[in-house]
């Protein structure tokens, strides 16, 4: 029964991955060149969210390589803090990463919408870490991820962490430093405002920026709050 089970796994594993694979569900939320919705694998009924990256948005906002790049360092990615890519596909309207999904919300709907903003320092602590072994695992890969920011990091169902939207990292080549005006504005490291150049330095300053904003409850670019 087992040999048979796995035969039919093989069999699965071998077709064409396409929008019939999947059920699609509701839209969990929405991007630049378009929506995550939520979706399921007719075969097994496992869910994952469905990044839709629509062609013309891409084409008229000249993304094509942003949106290749994000494809080629998701396939080099493989960390519990990090989302992962399980499937790619394409329609005649957009390009499909199929993504692990991630059911709790992002950072920023944690550190503002529950309760009195901010969080009590274990729980920075906690995430804190999270986001270092995220990053480490990137850095390892000599890929810099150069957009932290609370949205960016969502939860799962037990409240673990895991860094998404990779469209601005990039491949850093060994033994270089790389220049590039990228990021959110709030977010961004000196030496990224000022057009320098640099290796991983802009990942440990988002993450300063995300200890702040855990902390204070309130980003560090916002300004201060009088009385």
């Amino acid at each position: 029964m087992y040999f048979d089970r796995f035969l039919q796994w093989k069999v699965l594993e071998r077709q064409p991955i396409t929008k019939d694979t999947f059920r699609q569900y509701r839209v969990l939320g929405k991007g630049g060149f378009g929506e995550v919705c939520a979706c399921q694998v007719r075969a097994t009924g496992k869910m994952y969210a469905c990044k839709k990256l629509e062609k013309k948005r891409i084409k008229k906002r000249k993304g094509e390589s942003m949106a290749l790049n994000e494809k080629q360092i998701l396939e080099k990615v493989n960390s519990r803090f990090v989302v992962s890519l399980a499937y790619a596909y394409e329609t005649k309207d957009a390009l499909c990463l199929v993504l692990t999904i991630m059911n709790g919300g992002d950072l920023k709907f944690h550190i503002y919408n529950m309760g009195t903003p901010g969080f009590e320092k274990d729980r920075v602590q906690f995430y804190a870490a999270e986001i270092c072994c995220g990053l480490e695992h990137l850095h390892q890969e000599s890929i810099v991820y150069r957009d932290l920011k609370p949205e960016n990091i969502l939860l799962d169902d037990n409240g673990h962490i895991r860094i998404s939207d990779l469209g601005l990292a990039i491949k850093v080549p060994e033994g270089e430093l790389i220049r590039g005006r990228v990021g959110t504005v709030g977010y961004m490291a000196p030496e990224v405002i000022n057009n320098e150049r640099y290796g991983m330095s802009p990942d440990w300053w988002g993450l300063g920026c995300l200890v702040y904003e855990m902390t204070a409850g309130r980003s560090p670019s916002a300004p201060a709050r009088s009385g």
